[in-house]
């Protein structure tokens, strides 16, 4: 294990949410509907994620099913709490605009703290909201909303530009496909790769 020490650390953990689905194609592709359930896929890549650190390398997306499963209810319980209190906070300009921000920080932290430091109620609460201004700090928070916003504005540029030039179908399930991955898996992955990067146990990238 090591700490991110490259530049550009927050394109480099995209980079590595990229390579973690290509170096797993083969295990995950068959898998592929329900990496783009939401919520779901939070959890589930978290619990991938451990496996590969743990497994040298190797995931075992079967029995990350079931180990996804037994998190749920405390995954969704303390997810919705997060939500639900930045949205109230949404609605007060200046400072609630920054209190939303931080909740959503720490409602991004929930799957990592729940499936990696396996805390649960208050004390995944307190952990997440420490994690938020670590992740400030640490300045990645480009991460998980700058980035995937610029590449999301990128393929809708790339799919007005073909779809008015070519008569192709095809064009359209690319980019279908492509927003849909920055969405879910995409930013579920650069989510937990951010807890590992501001936690320092961001590990060694994989041989291809």
């Amino acid at each position: 294990m090591e700490p991110e020490k490259e530049s550009w650390p927050n394109l480099k953990l995209w980079k590595r949410a990229l390579m973690f689905h290509i170096r797993h194609r083969g295990d995950l592709f068959p898998l592929f509907p329900i990496l783009l359930i939401p919520l779901w896929t939070d959890c589930y890549h978290s619990v991938l994620i451990k496996q590969e650190i743990e497994n040298d390398g190797e995931i075992r997306p079967i029995s990350g099913i079931g180990d996804t499963l037994k998190l749920m209810p405390s995954f969704i319980a303390t997810k919705f709490k997060f939500f639900f209190v930045a949205y109230l906070w949404s609605f007060l300009p200046i400072i609630g605009w920054y209190k939303d921000f931080s909740y959503r920080i720490q409602w991004a932290m929930t799957s990592n703290v729940i499936v990696f430091e396996e805390l649960k109620g208050v004390k995944a609460e307190e952990r997440c909201e420490q994690l938020s201004n670590v992740v400030v700090h640490r300045k990645r928070t480009n991460s998980l909303w700058a980035i995937p916003t610029f590449l999301f504005f990128c393929v809708l540029v790339f799919f007005a530009f073909t779809t008015t030039t070519y008569a192709s179908s095809i064009f359209f399930w690319i980019s279908v496909i492509t927003e849909s991955w920055i969405l879910l898996p995409g930013s579920a992955l650069a989510n937990t790769f951010v807890y590992l990067s501001v936690t320092d146990n961001l590990p060694v990238e994989q041989k291809e």
